[in-house]
């Protein structure tokens, strides 16, 4: 799944005031479409001119990249070189896995540096108190107490709009939200709240959360009766989303493995 263009689209289409607070609080004027050369074979994520004139270049990182800081690096003297104007550099974090990338490159000759920052440095209760849908959404990837109450925050929010606008909102959501692997948490506050969604147009997130589950029900089955079985194994891992959740919903009352899972 490409969160990467996911979130380049949103921060384009829905005003954010984190984009407004990395950009030191001077207004986008204009979204610049960069390619380099064809031998990087790269697209810069954002460039945004700025109405001071100056650039701020945005990269979203879902990884943490251990030669992050000589890209930066590379994509500072291109930019350099093509606009001749004074560009600001943000590496935007929003992976889950800890931050361990370093903000900067340094050799004998050279110390070159950047602004790098983890999305959960703003709180997910300071986002949902915003005005902006876009901070609402992006919500779900700061940091936070309570993923339930966010989700349900936001799904409360999108339920109340028009129906094209939701379906665009609730495809944000779903997406960035298989960032933080919360696709089961949006299902069910989705029940509870009566939102619909159709979940066969986000098949990428449904798979993700499949996965989880039968890791799940694993580690559970492991736990009480020992090693997996090779049938066992073949059968969890072909099992559907409702068989799994079957599965793991009993696990805990089955005295044997074959009363949960038979081996014919």
């Amino acid at each position: 799944m490409d969160f990467d263009a996911t979130l380049k689209e949103f921060f384009q289409k829905q005003p954010t005031s984190l984009l407004l607070e990395l950009a030191g609080g001077v207004p986008v004027v204009e979204f610049l479409n960069v390619e380099l050369p064809a031998v990087q074979e790269r697209r810069l994520d954002l460039v945004m001119l700025l109405a001071d004139g100056t650039l701020l270049h945005l990269e979203l990182q879902s990884t943490n990249d251990g030669e992050m800081g000589l890209r930066m690096l590379e994509y500072y003297v291109l930019l350099w070189r093509r606009y001749r104007k004074p560009v600001r550099q943000v590496v935007l974090y929003v992976g889950t896995p800890r931050m361990t990338m370093e903000p900067g490159f340094v050799t004998a000759a050279l110390r070159f540096d950047f602004a790098l920052r983890d999305i959960r440095e703003w709180r997910a209760e300071a986002m949902l108190a915003s005005e902006l849908f876009g901070d609402q959404v992006l919500a779900i990837l700061g940091g936070m107490e309570d993923p339930h109450a966010v989700v349900r925050h936001v799904l409360g929010r999108i339920g109340g709009m028009e129906t094209q606008r939701r379906v665009r909102a609730l495809r944000y959501l779903l997406i960035l939200a298989g960032l933080r692997k919360f696709g089961i948490i949006i299902a069910e506050e989705a029940t509870t709240m009566g939102v619909t969604i159709d979940w066969n147009q986000y098949p990428a997130v449904q798979e993700a959360e499949v996965r989880g589950i039968r890791k799940a029900l694993v580690v559970v089955l492991e736990q009480r009766f020992g090693a997996l079985p090779a049938w066992a194994q073949q059968k969890i891992e072909r099992a559907s989303e409702e068989q799994s959740m079957g599965w793991l919903a009993k696990a805990g009352e089955a005295a044997r493995l074959t009363d949960l899972i038979p081996r014919g």
